[in-house]
């Protein structure tokens, strides 16, 4: 497994855990490298993402996993980077909503999040943190968007109370 150097200029993101960089070779991925110390989420999110692939699930709202690998700064968890159509890295649900970009569609936005709904019982995704971070809003066409997960997935209990 060649090692993958990643450096802070290409920090895209950051989480309460973990840091999302582009990848540098790419451009439609990106990598998660934990830097709290709390490896858990870095250890737990392959099997969870392996056994949706095991599955098969539609991913259209639930950005892709292609694997581990090695950094400089740690292990990366390698993920679809979820861009709008014309080519920029999409904004989180909660960035949109403090920028108050759904006032005058609020109905849009409601259909969008049952959609995200029907689509996590549908292929039985369990969330562990239901968060307007996690969420992406990814535009098809300046008037089409989905809601896309990129974080969060999985679940430790044996019976999901989430």
């Amino acid at each position: 497994m060649e090692l993958i150097v990643i450096d802070e200029n290409m920090q895209i993101g950051k989480g309460r855990n973990r840091k999302c960089y582009k990848h540098p070779f790419n451009s439609n991925q990106c990598i998660k490298v934990n830097y709290s110390g709390h490896n858990s989420q870095q250890s737990e999110d392959p099997k969870n993402y392996r056994l949706l692939q095991k599955n098969s699930i539609d991913w259209t709202h639930l950005a892709k996993f292609y694997g581990s690998f090695k950094t400089n700064i740690g292990v990366g968890l390698i993920f679809e980077l979820i861009k709008d159509f014309n080519g920029r890295v999409s904004k989180s649900l909660d960035y949109k909503l403090k920028r108050g970009d759904f006032p005058n569609n609020c109905e849009c936005l409601n259909k969008e999040l049952f959609k995200l709904k029907e689509y996590t019982l549908v292929y039985l995704i369990f969330l562990r943190n239901v968060s307007c971070r996690n969420t992406l809003v990814q535009y098809m066409s300046n008037e089409k968007y989905r809601l896309v997960i990129i974080d969060d997935i999985g679940c430790k209990e044996l019976i999901p109370i989430y």
